[in-house]
């Protein structure tokens, strides 16, 4: 596979990577050329507007503080992590439910250990919804937690911060290229207590919340689609020069 990919980008000009760790990686391994950074663009109209109130009455959250997570019900998504820490945080925080939107092949496995944490009844497992309705869930939730090791842009990370959530989350490649810790969010070391601990200081301090909300609303606008569409532009008529130029990638 590594050759075939080698020998594919010897053919081009230039590579688009939706992320930095993406394009570390590709130097890492010895690629060399034009790279560019250009993450999937969103369209924060959808984001900013308001249907919050019915999904909480839909999902009777009532006054529930609500921490959202949006993934496939999947091994590599780590939500056997983020319901760990769940059950750390409801212990003190009693008001406190965790929705996941999401279905997958995990999701019996992950029902049963909500059962044995003894959480299902704070637990709201959704499942999967249709994408346009996806804004409106994460709206109608107060921040969002994350717990996935395996993204390459953290695309959903984006998208609960144009819906002006603040962001808890496992600090890995895809979300911490999305987020910066202590200004978007909150990034943590891989496990269920430390997480926990985020979420709870994020109950706990309401100014470090408004902070957080402030701040993720100000960075996602550079994710707006608008944005990417021109700079996805620029690099056509820079690879354009490097074809006339007959310049192109190489692999050590």
């Amino acid at each position: 596979a590594d050759r075939w990919i080698g020998n594919y980008l010897e053919k081009c000009q230039h590579i688009i990577t939706p992320s930095d760790s993406i394009m570390n990686l590709l130097l890492e391994n010895g690629i060399e050329g034009d790279i560019t950074t250009i993450p999937t663009g969103i369209d924060l109209k959808p984001f900013r507007e308001d249907g919050s109130e019915a999904v909480r009455q839909k999902r009777k959250w009532g006054e529930d503080t609500v921490f959202i997570s949006v993934g496939r019900l999947a091994k590599e998504k780590s939500f056997e992590t983020l319901l760990e820490a769940a059950a750390i945080v409801m212990r003190d925080h009693p008001e406190v439910r965790l929705a996941i939107v999401g279905g997958g092949l995990e999701e019996r496995s992950l029902k049963k250990l909500a059962r044995d944490l003894g959480i299902a009844a704070r637990v709201d497992f959704v499942g999967t919804v249709p994408y346009e309705e996806v804004p409106g869930y994460l709206k109608a939730a107060d921040v969002f937690a994350f717990a996935s090791t395996t993204e390459t842009q953290g695309l959903v990370t984006m998208e609960a911060m144009a819906a002006g959530l603040p962001i808890v989350a496992v600090d890995a490649t895809g979300t911490h290229d999305a987020v910066t810790n202590g200004k978007e969010g909150l990034l943590t070391e891989n496990n269920s207590a430390a997480l926990a601990q985020a979420m709870n200081q994020i109950i706990d301090d309401q100014t470090l919340r408004d902070s957080l909300v402030t701040e993720a609303t100000k960075r996602v606008e550079w994710f707006d689609i608008n944005n990417q569409a021109q700079r996805m532009l620029d690099v056509y008529d820079r690879a354009i020069v490097a074809k006339h130029e007959n310049r192109y990638i190489k692999v050590r």
